[in-house]
């Protein structure tokens, strides 16, 4: 026998015990998942910026090829109204993923919008301005909370798995049901 049963046992490596965090880092762990929406929601400013460009784009070709109808009066007024919060949809978006404090003029005034939108839109625009201006998202987006992102590079928010999976569904559900619109008009 080789191995001394009752020896006592050898540890060859010993972790040397977690550093606590600092002060910033705390704040910013209270904080990553209300960070995470509010870069969500930027997310989907610019998919609204995004599918706009391509109604835009396709109406536009409708107009000069000549092919579709000519707005008239009032909408004409409302087309370009339309179309000039494109842009502003992706300032948004890229004021929010950055977490610049002046992003919540643009996103409040979308959001404000979006109330409008029945449905689905009333109900994502109620909480797109819970998240902007309740106490954690007036923190998230204030200059002190920057320095902190500053001091904290390496920390990210992990999203749960089950998140990723709702969101393939949904995207399945939408490519289904645009899918059904094409064949079904055809």
């Amino acid at each position: 026998m080789s191995e001394n049963p009752y020896q006592t046992p050898t540890v060859s490596e010993v972790a040397a015990p977690a550093e606590p965090l600092s002060e910033a880092a705390q704040i910013r762990q209270m904080h990553l998942r209300h960070e995470a929406s509010l870069r969500g929601m930027g997310t989907l400013f610019f998919l609204g910026g995004a599918i706009g460009t391509l109604i835009a784009v396709s109406v536009s070709l409708d107009w000069f090829s000549g092919r579709g109808r000519q707005p008239q009066g009032s909408e004409f007024l409302l087309i370009f109204l339309f179309m000039g919060l494109i842009p502003v949809q992706f300032f948004t978006w890229w004021g929010l993923r950055k977490l610049r404090p002046w992003s919540k003029i643009p996103a409040g005034i979308m959001s404000g919008l979006g109330l409008m939108a029945l449905g689905l839109g009333t109900i994502l625009s109620i909480y797109f301005l819970y998240l902007l201006f309740c106490a954690k998202g007036r923190f998230v987006l204030s200059p002190a909370y920057q320095e902190i992102v500053d001091q904290t590079p390496g920390m990210k928010y992990k999203t749960p798995l089950w998140n990723w999976i709702v969101l393939g569904l949904i995207v399945l559900l939408v490519i289904i049901g645009v899918g059904y619109a094409m064949f079904a008009t055809a």
